[in-house]
């Protein structure tokens, strides 16, 4: 796997309450369209830490594959099948020993198949007990995470979502969310933000950018605290 990354530690949150932790963007060029060693990335992570991972790519059907080749399993929390645009929302456990995620298939060549991925750390949440009301869509503007109901104020928010034919640079967060990251693969951009829930129904709205519209797969997520 070639890589071009960015990594970012978010060293006020370390050893505080619940929250984001770290973040990571990562370009797949070639290879599995995942085969990361996250403790390369994230150098102290804790057990129970939870990750999460959104992909994209114009052309490689990401959302397809599986994400328990490696060691560490991740679980889809969208198991549509596209290339408009490919896309995949993951997450993933910490056990204390495990720390790389591979996933079957392969990446073509040629830009359009390269896969963008952004990565969140978050301490203090249920990994295995995450929500999601399943994953919403659209043909233009940006990506815009549905609205999820029955959440436990307090929890851990998590704003996915994947543009399709654009790379853009200046992905902003929803209204009172904070962006972790975002990472162009190619021509395809993968985003996420986060917040502390406030009400028993998070309706994230969309992402902004004055760069892309186009074809759009979203999600939200509830880590519920541990």
């Amino acid at each position: 796997m070639d890589v071009d990354f960015l990594f970012q530690l978010i060293a006020a949150n370390q050893g505080g309450g619940a929250g984001l932790v770290g973040s990571f963007d990562v370009v797949v060029t070639g290879g599995p369209p995942l085969n990361w060693d996250f403790a390369n990335s994230f150098p102290s992570p804790q057990v129970g830490d939870v990750l999460i991972g959104v992909g994209a790519s114009d052309s490689t059907n990401i959302g397809a594959v599986a994400y328990n080749v490696g060691t560490l399993v991740a679980t889809k929390h969208d198991t549509i099948s596209s290339t408009s645009p490919g896309h995949a929302f993951i997450s993933a456990v910490w056990d204390g020993v495990n720390t790389r995620i591979t996933s079957q298939g392969s990446v073509s060549s040629g830009i359009a198949f390269y896969v963008g991925w952004s990565f969140g750390l978050f301490r203090g949440g249920d990994g295995l007990a995450i929500r999601s009301p399943g994953a919403s869509s659209g043909a233009s503007g940006l990506p815009n995470p549905p609205t999820l109901t029955g959440c436990t104020p307090g929890s851990l928010i998590v704003a996915c979502g994947a543009l399709d034919d654009d790379a853009i640079t200046d992905a902003g967060a929803p209204p009172g969310y904070e962006l972790v990251t975002q990472r162009s693969g190619g021509v395809a951009t993968s985003m996420m933000a986060w917040k502390i829930a406030e009400s028993v129904t998070e309706d994230p709205g969309a992402f902004t950018s004055g760069q892309g519209t186009d074809d759009w797969r979203a999600t939200t997520l509830e880590i519920p605290l541990a």
